[in-house]
């Protein structure tokens, strides 16, 4: 008597992808990953072919890195065994600070115009 057993091929049937962050101002990054699902509803981590659908947006790494260079949405997907996955991020522009004057300035007031030396600007 002679028994085969054949082993059930396991498939990837989702892929679930999440940034570490979703919102981010311009010149930030952050990192995306991505867990398969398989047929026999085992997990693991993957590491997929990443794109971004809007590279003026944010870019992203073969490892996930994810940079944001201007303000807008973008999506960022992830394909792996036939599957694919994405994550939205939202990019901000980032706040501008007021300038800092340094050296001499004129300051104007009800009395008139009046001479500064080396007052820090407010």
């Amino acid at each position: 008597v002679s028994i085969t057993v054949e082993a059930a091929e396991v498939t990837v049937t989702d892929l679930e992808v999440t940034a570490a962050a979703t919102s981010l101002e311009v010149g930030q990054t952050t990192t995306v990953t991505a867990t398969a699902t398989y047929s026999d509803n085992s997990s693991a981590t993957v590491t997929p072919a990443w794109e971004s659908d809007n590279t003026n947006v944010a870019s992203v790494t073969s490892s996930g890195l994810v940079a944001a260079v201007n303000a807008g949405t973008v999506t960022i997907t992830g394909v792996y065994s036939g599957q694919s996955g994405s994550v939205t991020i939202t990019v901000t522009a980032a706040p501008i600070s007021p300038p800092k004057a340094s050296g001499n300035i004129f300051r104007l007031g009800f009395i008139g115009i009046q001479w500064c030396p080396s007052i820090p600007w407010l």
